[in-house]
């Protein structure tokens, strides 16, 4: 698996994890909405990098 495949699959992952914890928010307690929306902040980073990455080896 060359990177280009290697990051693509970690922006798949990413992408279902952020829908995963977005989908989850109704559900989370008024007092840990800041925890998890510094969570979903991380993820999107995450994301937003690994997309570069691709972009840059593309």
């Amino acid at each position: 698996m060359n990177d280009s495949e290697r990051i693509s699959k970690m922006i798949e992952q990413q992408k279902e994890l952020l829908a995963k914890a977005e989908a989850k928010m109704g559900e989370v307690p008024a007092e840990n909405l800041k925890t998890q929306n510094i969570s979903l902040d991380l993820i999107r980073k995450e994301l937003a990098y690994f997309e570069q990455r691709l972009a840059e080896l593309g």
